[in-house]
């Protein structure tokens, strides 16, 4: 229950203070809070392990700290959030105890929510013409909105008469859905909604239709004029209809271009150019009387015609390499014609005698047809004649081709010099002086290495004429240096070659050996004449002969030491003397010597430490019981010895522990039986030698104690209170020995949970844990005495006394204006006690408001007299003691919670305002007004309604929020204020409360009737009224505030300072501007800041006084080719005046002739041809005269030049690109000295393999070279200048791809052959084929491996590989040969297995037996054979036998059978001879001969062949001789 564990918490608090540690939230946790989260919402429960209460600070917005607050544990949402103001509140939080607290910071990250309504921004008014296309967007509604969830979708909500309009629901897109009719419909005013599902705003859109229509020239259509087409040209009579009058807006390029004659008549003003201008685009109004217009765009496109020749744009001059593979493209002719009509075609009419060259009629292409050789033919230079035609004009130029040759590489003779290691190179070195030639005499050619060996060791030095070197040369760590080497000409073409040149390192004896052998000799303390070690080294020096010597160390000279390295003893070793010898060995190579520790460990015998009169253990000792720590000591150190038993008195009695350093018992011991017992024991050392010794171990056996202790009671009864404190002493155990020996005390039994202890020497028992922190009541503990042999035991009976404990609810209610006059029962106490005593004391201890409560006379229940009410206070606290009747007097406190429970007994009170003002413009729905009481009483719940006031029900109440609702629309011409009658009910007391509701309505403007204009040469200096404003208002507001909206040109009109007139200091020209239109809003000074607006439409009207202007741009760039007779510029003016004729003519600039002007149109020529080699700009003045006024214009012409690019030959050597590879330096000429041009890629033969850096700098590479993929590439570069003509150029690069010997040969021949093992030596075996793509680099081949036996040899050139030795597949049946395959440069290496193919032999003995007359198909001899290479299920057959037909092979070719009967006394031995033959594609074959004897059976009678009587003496005795018979056997049988 709650009230124990409040007791507890007291307990704990008294005993120490505890840390306060933070559960939730914890440090740095974040939420999130939507912002419509409600007032006194809980955000998150506070709670930390010993907090008492809470407390937080808000860094951050630090003054919105009133939105939150802390209550019952929580941290709760005091004030409403708003997103669109803070989206996210940092704490610390703070819990205290105490004496201690703990902060933590905590981040609420506030949501969004849909709460703010759309505000439309765009316009409010748009013009549309009658012809205004069908689907055309015309208008676009914008909307904003704060919030970030939720998107605005629009609607048409009104207005839309015949449905003429549509909405994109998403966009906003106004389109026009049917054609418009103003004489139907003149205006519309669209009622347009936007909505973010939550809320809406409107807007009234006002679309005014004008009923100008265009037919002339219809929307949408253009004219093709050719480009001769003369001035002065009618192109097009316009109309429109109801059009008074017609403009040209404006026209591009040229804003002169076209002009209207005769009121309506489009015509061509200036002459037209295809080459400068396709298209023109004219923008034209129609002007009808009132001054409203309408626009349309119409284009001219202007047609080529062919008037120009084709102009050469390309060099004249080609530099091209010597190696430049046929086919190459080495030139593109390139001519430009102005025209769009006709093709230009080439050709080479004159210097290509030989046909060296071949011209693509179409593109211009040079290519190469024969190879270039200037060697043998001396040709260094070609001119050749290229014409290019459109078919009507030919023109030509002289192309310059220059042959470039490739410079070749002077090396000494075989490709090689030499470098003496440990040279000094410091100088540096002088490896090589370089020197090359050069058919076409290029000076300063440039040398470089392309690849080492040995990455760094040489260089070119910086004057360019030498290989060095500063690199250390040692001849044991490379014998040999590569160096390939190139040079490169200076013919801008980088043309070059490479040769390899080899180094190779002589050597010297400059290296030391170096010890091989191990540092450390282990010997026995003897003496021996044996070689007891031998030391070795390796010295990689190939001169010079090592010998050893002992320089130190060799105590007694102990030692004797031969020059081969071998060692002997002189003397024998003894470790009680020396234990170990440290001998210097020093080896010499005659030039250098090495010295050497040798450690010679002298290894002696370890000795058993056994003890004199042995060791002693106690009868009755168990098994593994330790018995003597085994000890012995050796001379020589040696640690870590390993003992064994090898014999003892009595078997199994004692062994040797796991860990090998003790003797154990595997017996137990009796002193009455045996006293004493012996063990051999013996040692051995860890030695490499692992020496050892012997000693016996004598192990008496001891006398013990064994009579156990006894307890005197043999039970006792303790009683304790459940808070007696730990440690307490409760007890002393005592217990006597017999055996005098001194017992050990425990507790063995009934001590549940470990509540008791007892010291194991004194006896006493104590308390090791709280009683009352367990349920037990009583425990019967079992304390044992020890005398380490035997035990005894007493029984000790402890009974604890509790506490008795409260038991009333968690909360007791008393209802307010209860009557307590006579007495009020609050509770009738109730309590328990764990150990059952009865009749407990009960007191009042504490309470919150003393004297409010008591305990009655028989201290059985809680009173009260006191009168209670809810809104003075809610709760009180009571603190009861409850106390027991035992000796010890027990007691424990609680403390009561008593709340007061409310009544409804106040009535409601109106807190909000009595009057409220609401918009004419209000939308029903809306919310305009929440009523707010107050009720002091907190069950009560308040209704609301209207008892009057609410004329045509216009407004609705919501009975629980008490918000009130506009229902109807407001008639504000009929009703603008209403008096409401609120009553507010708390089901028990009302409240009637009036309201007074103001309608607020928005002034209108009143317009003039008549149209307000202004002359364009009004004086508007001293600011000129245009029109006083007006308007009205229905709820009388005064001080309406005017203000300009928008208006069609900003600045123009302004509203008067003091609010009452709309004015104007502008200057106005008609020619600029027909018509003005200004949108005002007047807007009332209520809360609601009503408005409407308007739009005033002020005309202009015309006066002439406008001067000629110039148009035309000041600056003219022209390309430097420009021909004769060319319209370069066109001087143009504008004059809004309608009267007087402009004329053109230069007045300064053009002393050299090159230009004119045509007087009427400013069309500026060009008559004399441009010398940008001698000038590049003209300073041309232009007048212009209307006959009354002229201006003048400085005209600045710039001679524009063309970007070039020499192009050349460029070599790249395979394989040596790297990562972005530079080919080749952008650069160019320009002689009007543009800078920064650009430079583009724009073909190459291979596409993704150049291309031009990030930087702009240079052409680039990322490829890989591979001479034998491909070996010539051509990329084309275009330039173009940075000035406003873009003038540009192409060359055309050829590269050729160097070949390297850098593809490894490959071997295409078998893996794997098979050899007769009886092939004859030097017969062909194999024959090793390779490939290999490199055109340079011839294949050796050579055996590297595998051939241990030396069977095989390999022609280095043919690559046969023949037999050098007899193969015998006994010992060998595979061999696997090792090739390589070495190019010079690359090697390959290959495995070839060569299987040695056997035939088969018979396993079958010399001679065999079979007796005679055996039944035919008997088994004489099971077949069997073995063939070394592995064939399986061999056939035999039976080549010859001494009898045909005695014999044959059975069916399934296993066995040899007889074929007829055998007969001894015929025949007694028969040959045979077997074949076998192997399956394979070889069917190799062996055969076998083999003796078979025939074993006599017995099969034929005895024959007698004794005399058939005889005479015997009657007396001769008994058992003599008297008759021999005789009997002849014709079969022996063994």
């Amino acid at each position: 229950m709650k009230i124990l564990v409040t007791a507890v918490l007291v307990l704990v608090l008294i005993i120490r203070v505890s840390a306060v540690i933070w559960q939730t939230p914890q440090d740095g946790h974040t939420d999130t809070l939507a912002e419509s989260t409600s007032i006194d919402s809980n955000i998150t429960t506070l709670q930390a392990d010993n907090a008492l209460n809470y407390s937080f600070t808000l860094l951050e917005p630090a003054d919105e700290d009133s939105k939150f607050r802390i209550e019952s544990g929580a941290l709760k949402l005091n004030e409403s959030l708003d997103y669109e103001t803070t989206k996210s509140y940092t704490f610390t939080l703070k819990a205290l105890s105490s004496s201690m607290s703990a902060a933590i910071t905590y981040i609420i990250n506030i949501t969004d929510v849909n709460d703010e309504a759309p505000v439309f921004t765009s316009a409010t008014s748009i013009d549309l013409t009658k012809d205004t296309d069908i689907d055309t967007i015309v208008y676009t509604a914008e909307v904003t909105d704060p919030d970030t969830i939720g998107s605005s979708t629009f609607s048409i909500a009104g207005g839309n008469t015949n449905e003429t309009f549509s909405i994109n629901t998403t966009t906003g897109d106004l389109t026009l859905d049917k054609a418009l009719d103003p004489d139907v419909i003149p205006t519309y005013s669209l009622v347009i909604e936007a909505t973010d599902s939550v809320f809406t705003a409107t807007m009234t859109l006002s679309v005014t239709v004008n009923r100008i229509v265009w037919t002339e020239p219809v929307k949408g259509t253009s004219e093709e004029l050719p480009e001769d087409t003369a001035v002065n040209t009618v192109i097009k009579n316009l109309t429109a209809e109801t059009a008074t009058s017609y403009i040209i807006r404006g026209q591009t390029p040229y804003p002169d271009q076209f002009g209207i004659i005769n009121t309506n008549e489009l015509v061509l003003v200036s002459e037209l150019d295809f080459e400068n201008t396709t298209s023109h685009i004219i923008s034209l109004r129609a002007i009808d009387g009132s001054g409203k217009s309408a626009d349309i765009t119409y284009i001219v496109n202007v047609t080529d015609v062919n008037d120009l020749q084709p102009e050469f744009v390309s060099d004249t001059n080609e530099f091209i390499p010597e190696n430049t593979p046929v086919g190459t493209t080495i030139h593109t002719a390139s001519a430009t014609d102005g025209d769009t009509v006709g093709t230009v075609s080439y050709s080479i009419t004159a210097g290509n005698d030989g046909e060296t060259f071949g011209i693509d009629n179409s593109t211009g292409g040079i290519t190469l047809n024969k190879a270039l050789n200037p060697n043998i033919t001396g040709d260094l230079q070609y001119n050749l004649l290229i014409e290019a035609t459109d078919s009507v004009h030919p023109v030509t130029q002289n192309l310059t081709v220059t042959v470039k040759s490739v410079p070749a590489l002077v090396l000494p003779a075989d490709d090689t010099t030499t470098i003496t290691e440990n040279a000094d190179t410091s100088g540096p070195l002088v490896v090589l002086t370089l020197d090359s030639t050069d058919l076409d005499n290029d000076p300063t050619p440039t040398y470089s290495i392309d690849t080492q060996s040995h990455l760094g060791t040489f260089s070119i030095s910086s004057d360019n004429t030498k290989l060095v070197t500063t690199a250390s040369f040692d001849r044991e760590q490379v014998s040999e240096y590569n160096i390939t080497i190139r040079v490169t000409d200076s013919s801008g073409f980088d043309l070059s070659s490479a040769a390899t040149l080899t180094v190779t390192i002589e050597d010297e004896n400059d290296v030391a050996p170096t010890f091989t052998s191990n540092a450390t000799l282990d010997l026995a303390d003897y003496t021996d004449d044996i070689i007891v070690h031998t030391v070795t080294t390796d010295d990689p020096d190939i001169t010079g002969t090592v010998t050893y010597t002992i320089t130190a160390g060799n105590t007694n000279s102990d030692f004797n030491m031969f020059t081969n390295g071998s060692i002997t003893l002189n003397n024998a070793l003894n470790a009680s003397i020396t234990s170990t010898y440290t001998l210097t060995v020093v080896a010499n190579d005659t030039l250098n010597v090495t010295p050497f520790n040798l450690t010679v460990n002298v290894v002696s015998e370890p000795q058993l430490n056994i003890p004199a009169s042995g060791v002693a253990i106690e009868e009755g000792s168990y098994t593994s019981s330790m018995v003597w720590t085994l000890s012995s000591t050796d001379e020589d150190g040696d640690t870590n010895p390993t003992y064994a038993i090898l014999d003892q008195s009595v078997n199994g009695t004692f062994e040797i522990n796991g860990d090998n350093t003790q003797l154990i018992t595997s017996a137990t011991f009796d002193f009455e039986e045996l006293t004493s017992y012996t063990v051999t024991l013996q040692v051995t050392d860890s030695s490499s030698l692992q020496r050892s010794s012997t000693g016996i171990l004598t192990v008496n056996i001891t006398d013990v104690n064994d009579e156990p202790p006894a307890f005197n009671p043999a039970s006792v009864d303790l009683e304790l209170r459940e808070d007696a404190p730990i440690g307490l002493v409760d007890y002393i155990a005592a217990s006597v020995d017999p055996d005098s020996v001194s017992a050990d005390y425990s507790i063995i039994g009934g001590n549940t949970n470990d509540v008791f202890s007892i010291d194991a020497v004194s006896g006493n028992l104590s308390l090791a844990s709280l009683l009352n922190s367990f349920d037990d009541l009583s425990y019967l503990l079992i304390v044992q005495a020890n005398d380490s042999v035997n035990v005894g035991t007493q029984s000790v009976n402890v009974t604890v006394v509790t506490a008795p404990v409260f038991e009333f609810p968690e909360n007791v209610e008393i209802p307010e204006n209860t009557n307590t006059s006579g007495g009020y029962e609050v509770l009738a106490l109730n309590s328990t006690d764990r150990d059952g005593d009865q009749n407990p004391q009960y007191e009042i201890v504490s309470q919150s408001d003393p004297g409010t409560f008591e305990l009655n006379a028989d201290n059985t229940t809680l009173v009260t007299t006191a009168e209670f009410d809810y809104e003075a206070s809610t709760g009180y606290n009571v603190t009861l003691r409850v106390t027991d009747t035992s000796t010890f007097t027990m007691s424990s406190t609680a403390t009561l919670v008593i709340s007061v429970t409310d009544m409804n007994d106040n009535a409601p009170e109106f807190q909000s305002n009595d009057t409220f003002e609401i918009s004419e413009f209000t939308s029903t729905g809306t919310v305009v007004y929440v009523a707010k009481t107050t009720d002091v009483d907190t069950g009560s719940i308040v209704t609301y309604s209207f008892t009057d006031g609410n004329t045509d029900n216009t407004f609705s109440i919501n009975e629980t929020s008490g918000e009130i609702t506009l229902a109807t629309d407001l008639q504000p011409n009929v009703t603008l204020t209403y008096s409401l009658v609120l009553q507010a009910n708390d089901s028990a007391q009302t409240t009637d409360y009036t309201v007074t509701v103001y309608v607020k309505t928005a002034p209108i403007f009143v317009l003039p009737s008549t149209n307000i204009t202004i002359s364009e040469d009004q004086d508007t200096s001293m600011t000129y009224t245009v029109w006083t404003l007006n308007s009205t208002d229905a709820d009388g507001d005064t001080g309406v505030v005017y203000e300009i909206v928008s208006q069609s040109v900003n600045g123009t009109f302004e509203i008067s300072a003091d609010n009452s007139e709309l004015t104007t200091n502008a200057s106005f020209d008609f020619e600029t501007t027909q018509m003005y239109t200004v949108t005002l809003r007047a807007t009332d000074n209520s809360t609601f800041m009503l408005s409407s607006t308007a739009t005033l439409t002020v005309y202009i009207t015309d006066a002439n006084d406008s001067p000629p202007e110039f148009t035309s741009n000041g600056a003219l760039d022209l390309p430097e080719f420009q021909d004769n007779d060319t319209l370069v510029y066109i001087a143009e003016i504008t004059d809004n005046d309608s009267v007087g004729t402009v004329s053109y003519s230069f007045t300064g600039g053009n002393s050299d002739g090159v230009f004119s002007i045509d007087s009427a149109s400013g069309n500026v020529t060009i008559i004399n041809a441009l010398e940008p080699d001698t000038r590049l700009n003209y300073m041309l003045t232009i007048q212009a005269n209307d006959s009354v006024n002229s201006v003048t214009l400085n005209l600045t012409v710039n001679v524009i030049t063309v970007p070039t690019i020499t192009a050349f030959q460029i070599n790249i050597t395979e394989n040596s690109v790297i990562e972005e590879y530079q080919v080749w330096n952008l650069t160019s000429a320009d002689k009007d000295g543009d800078t920064n041009p650009v430079y583009v890629l724009v073909n190459q033969s291979d596409p993704g393999v150049f291309e031009i850096n990030d930087a702009k700098t240079a052409v680039v590479t990322n490829a890989s070279f591979d001479y034998e993929t491909t070996t010539q590439y051509t990329f084309t570069i275009e330039v173009t200048d940075s000035s406003s003509l873009q003038l540009s150029s192409t060359a055309v690069f050829n590269v050729s791809v160097i070949d390297e010997n850098d593809v490894a040969p490959n071997f295409t021949t078998s893996a794997e052959v098979d050899v007769l093992e009886d092939a004859v030596i030097n017969t062909t075996v194999y024959t090793a084929v390779t490939e290999d793509p490199d055109t340079i680099g011839s294949v050796t081949y050579t055996i590297i491996g595998g051939d241990e036996d030396g069977a095989f040899i390999i022609d280095g050139v043919s690559g046969n590989v023949t037999l050098e030795k007899s193969l015998n597949a006994s010992e060998k049946l595979t061999h696997v040969l090792h090739l390589r395959a070495n190019d010079t440069v690359n090697v390959a290496k290959f495995n070839v297995t060569l299987n040695v193919r056997t035939a088969p032999f018979m396993n079958i003995p010399d001679t065999v037996t079979v007796e005679e007359n055996v039944a035919i198909g008997s088994d004489v001899l099971i077949l069997n054979s073995t063939d070394l290479d592995g064939d399986n299920n061999p056939v035999y057959e039976l080549v010859s036998e001494s009898v045909p037909g005695t014999f044959k092979i059975n069916n399934d070719n296993t066995k040899l059978v007889t074929n007829a009967s055998i007969d001894y006394e015929s025949v007694q031995n028969l040959t045979v001879t077997v074949r076998v033959t192997e399956i394979s594609d070889l069917n190799l074959t062996s055969t076998a001969d083999f003796t078979v004897y025939v074993l006599d059976g017995n099969d034929i009678s005895p024959v007698f062949t004794s005399a058939n009587s005889t005479e015997v003496a009657e007396n001769k005795a008994i058992g003599k001789f008297i008759l021999l018979c005789c009997v002849q056997l014709s079969t022996i049988a063994f």
